[in-house]
């Protein structure tokens, strides 16, 4: 089953739908509407919706904000202020761009499962050497990324004598 995400407004739904839609919802105690029905494995309710001769599946939060407040736009989400992804209360929901979206979810700590995610958060390396502006390489590339310059140093070769990094002498096997 395909989840349209396409332009959506309220001249789409019919009664029927709307109707449908709330026989859908348990009222919470925390003012959300839970959506009782088939959800992605990200949480997210799916609706159908029967305009007359064709239907086409939508996001439960998607249709309910088009359903109250009016059209979707392509380009726009459609977030949930509440963080719960299982609402559909129209008074929490909001419009917003993909980078909006992406803000929230770091500001909200949701990122922790992926490896930028959790690198995100670190305040040391591997080693133990603080991630600060002196002590850190930034990658320039498309996968970013910190390098800690104290171990870059160490793996060329390099000690810290208290003062400066010094090029570290070879031992003689004497």
């Amino acid at each position: 089953m395909k989840i349209i995400s396409a332009y959506l407004g309220p001249e789409q739904i019919s009664l029927n739908d709307i109707i449908r839609f709330y026989e859908k919802i348990t009222f919470l105690e925390n003012c959300c509407w839970y959506f009782n029905s088939p959800k992605s494995k990200w949480g997210y309710g799916k609706f159908t919706i029967y305009n007359y001769v064709l239907y086409k599946t939508v996001w439960a939060h998607r249709a309910s904000f088009a359903m109250h407040k009016g059209h979707i736009s392509p380009e726009y989400l459609v977030r949930h202020s509440c963080d719960n992804s299982h609402c559909v209360n129209p008074d929490h929901l909001v419009l917003g761009t993909f980078k909006d979206n992406s803000q929230d979810t770091i500001s909200r700590k949701r990122d922790l499962k992926s490896p930028a995610g959790i690198n995100r958060y670190k305040t040391h390396c591997a080693n133990g050497h603080e991630f600060t502006l002196e002590n850190t390489y930034t990658r320039n590339r498309p996968g970013g990324g910190r390098i800690c310059k104290a171990c870059a140093f160490i793996r060329k070769g390099f000690h810290y004598d208290g003062t400066r990094w010094r090029k570290t002498a070879l031992a003689s096997s004497d």
